[in-house]
């Protein structure tokens, strides 16, 4: 049985009680990822996750991008692309939430 509660930020708090066994948290895919595919935490009740959201680098129109900007954007695009895709999430189901054991 399962009682009281917390609140805790930041959410690594709430992710490293959760791995000695210590309740549930609620995480975003990529801070519980190691953990997932380690066997330290499992998913519950992935019927009920959201859709995923894009995730996008975005910046003012201009002509002239700066190169600090540009660097940051060669920088981050590759890294954030295969730390999203190496996440081996669980395919999407027909109602486009991805497909659960609960």
């Amino acid at each position: 049985m399962i009682s009281g509660s917390r609140t805790l930020r930041p959410a690594a708090a709430s992710i490293a009680l959760a791995e000695m066994g210590d309740g549930i948290t609620v995480a975003l895919s990529y801070m519980v990822a190691d953990q997932i595919r380690d066997g330290r935490l499992a998913p519950l009740l992935d019927n009920f996750t959201p859709p995923p959201v894009p995730v996008h680098l975005v910046y003012p129109q201009s002509r002239l991008v700066s190169a600090k900007l540009r660097a940051f954007i060669d920088f981050a695009a590759p890294r954030l692309h295969a730390t999203l895709d190496g996440l081996s999430l669980p395919a999407p189901n027909a109602n486009g939430h991805p497909a659960g054991r609960l």
